[in-house]
């Protein structure tokens, strides 16, 4: 392939002349562009995006921070928001952070230099360490959206009603009297949990059960799921509740494995519910009732906003845009 430099070696005009007949100006005079035409056809000629981006300062490209490619939640979500972003003229870059937040800031630094266009920011780590490089990135009027979790600016975020999903997955459990209900609490940092455990107690209180602490079980620590071996300790303990509320599906799915681990049956002994809808809730046997948030729709908005927000800076602050949870109904539940 020829770069522009070529083309004027070979047409005999300068690389000026050559620049301006290719990208369509019209100071160039016909017979000229027509020459210049031809023998960029004849030879191949492939622009130099790079450097034309570089030139304008954008590179058609988003980036989009998560904690790690193997948390279930976001090979699905990933997949919707690169065939979005391609549909829209934008290419993707994924970052892997690790929930290490001197990793996210040198991606973040090393995407600035090379011109990325924005930032979807999906990092697991608590508020307050998060609300640097987030509020850092913004303000110097970089395009940035949170999905799936909040922005410390309470603006342009994508979220589900965490606090809704809970309450609903417990009346549906008591709908089908189960009313002694285990919770598998997730990291006590993260918005998204506290806003799931602030559901659940809602729920409890709403049907009219009483609060049990002895029933709320860790389901992470130190980043690490924990729920399988905590359930077990529970269940062996004597803790036998009607049902087990996981805050996600994994750790749905690490409840249920427990629980036949130990001898008893879902849903026969004891129901189990999870949230998020993960693809592997449904080929579980049984498969796992789930409070679904509804990622490709999020996703597809995520983008959405990021790329207007590229376009026209204008839109960077807007509220938040929080969408409903449903429930989906399998045979984890009896």
């Amino acid at each position: 392939m020829s770069g522009i430099t070529d083309i004027a070696r070979i047409s005999g005009f300068s690389v000026g002349t050559v620049s301006r007949a290719l990208s369509g100006n019209k100071h160039v005079d016909a017979k000229t562009r027509s020459i210049i035409l031809k023998c960029a056809e004849e030879n191949n000629y492939s622009p130099n995006y790079f450097a034309q981006n570089l030139k304008a300062k954008k590179s058609d490209t988003i980036a989009y921070l998560i904690p790690d490619i193997e948390n279930m939640i976001y090979p699905p979500l990933v997949s919707v928001i690169e065939k979005e972003a391609r549909k829209l003229g934008y290419s993707l870059l994924l970052c892997n952070t690790f929930n290490d937040l001197e990793l996210a800031g040198k991606y973040i630094s090393q995407f600035k230099s090379r011109n990325v266009d924005g930032f979807l920011i999906s990092t697991a780590f608590d508020a307050t360490l998060n609300n640097e490089n987030i509020l850092s990135l913004k303000k110097e009027g970089y395009p940035t959206v949170c999905l799936l979790r909040h922005s410390p600016d309470n603006k342009d975020s994508i979220l589900v009603d965490n606090f809704q999903g809970a309450e609903m997955a417990v009346d549906y459990l008591v709908s089908k009297g189960l009313k002694k209900i285990a919770f598998i609490a997730g990291d006590s940092n993260l918005t998204l949990y506290k806003e799931r455990f602030n559901g659940y107690i809602s729920g409890l209180e709403k049907n009219g059960i009483s609060f049990d602490e002895q029933l709320i079980w860790q389901g992470i620590r130190d980043i690490e799921r924990i729920a399988f071996s905590e359930v077990k300790k529970k269940l062996k303990a004597g803790y036998i509740p009607d049902a087990i509320f996981g805050s996600s599906d994994p750790l749905a799915i690490d409840a249920m494995k427990a629980v036949f681990d130990v001898g008893y049956h879902v849903p026969n002994d004891i129901s189990v519910i999870g949230f998020d809808n993960l693809p592997i809730s449904e080929m579980l046997n049984p498969g796992l009732t789930t409070i679904e948030q509804p990622f490709a729709k999020m996703g597809r908005e995520a983008v959405t906003r990021l790329i207007r927000q590229i376009e026209d800076k204008a839109t960077i602050g807007q509220p938040n845009e929080v969408f409903d949870p449903n429930i989906v109904i399998r045979h984890s539940v009896k």
